[in-house]
């Protein structure tokens, strides 16, 4: 099960809306959660992409690898 199904199931998103006071960190499994309650719940920002490296040609022209 993943993380948000858990957090719907088990009616924690509910308890946020109820106690408003309440924080949480959580991990970044929770970050739909975090984004809904933005003042309540703390998550770590998602990772950037990977970029596939620049190639560099002979004649100067750099192409991104595919």
């Amino acid at each position: 099960m993943h993380d948000q199904t858990a957090v719907r199931s088990e009616g924690s998103a509910e308890q946020f809306r109820l106690h408003p006071d309440v924080r949480a960190e959580v991990d970044s499994g929770y970050q739909g959660l975090a984004k809904e309650f933005p003042s309540q719940v703390s998550a770590p920002p998602k990772k950037p992409p990977v970029l596939p490296p620049l190639v560099q040609e002979p004649d100067g022209v750099r192409l991104v690898a595919r």
